[in-house]
């Protein structure tokens, strides 16, 4: 296993994150949901199909905009190029889509904090086939984008604190924020992984 690893670790980084994207991908299609699951997942697509069709956008509960911004984007196209009446299968696979990114994510805030990149593909694919992430990334909901953006604005919070740069601290801010909007209660989960890494 170690050899095998130390391959993986030798390829270029754009090959790396191409192989998390895809081996996370692969078994959340092979076990996508058929149909909605979960009470918000009926209420994303309510919001989604209403806000195509009045131009005014709808939140689901707790008002959670963001989420269904993402899915109306997705779903902008089927809807009026092909005439696809019904979102169901478009924010499924905007959940399957975030889920995998989400490792992605993964690799890149640890390789970024940690500097070894042996720990971040091996995270990351721990990650990646997690019982519950994996559970949770089959169907629509907005556990997937809400690790995301936590990841995201995670991973811009630490090359800010280590460039000073402006430009990260205020993707850190943007990330978050649009968490926030995905997820309100990413607040409590977010700022003490924050807190500590600052």
């Amino acid at each position: 296993i170690d050899n095998y690893m130390q391959k993986i670790l030798n390829v270029k980084t754009i090959y790396i994150l191409l192989f998390l994207f895809v081996i996370s991908l692969v078994p959340r299609l092979l076990y996508i949901n058929d149909g909605l699951l979960h009470h918000d997942s009926i209420q994303a697509a309510i919001a989604t199909e209403q806000t195509l069709e009045t131009g005014r956008l709808y939140g689901i509960v707790d008002y959670r905009y963001g989420f269904v911004l993402l899915n109306v984007i997705a779903y902008f196209i089927p809807h009026f190029v092909f005439g696809v009446q019904s979102s169901e299968l478009t924010i499924t696979l905007v959940t399957v889509l975030f889920a995998s990114l989400s490792v992605v994510l993964m690799y890149l805030f640890v390789k970024e904090l940690l500097e070894n990149r042996y720990l971040a593909v091996s995270s990351s694919l721990l990650f990646a086939f997690f019982p519950i992430h994996l559970a949770v990334t089959t169907y629509a909901k907005d556990h997937a984008l809400s690790i995301f953006f936590i990841l995201l604005s995670a991973y811009f919070l630490v090359k800010a604190l280590k460039t000073d740069s402006v430009a990260y601290k205020i993707l850190f801010g943007a990330s978050l924020g649009y968490s926030l909007f995905v997820r309100v209660s990413d607040i409590f989960v977010s700022f003490p992984l924050f807190f500590m890494l600052y």
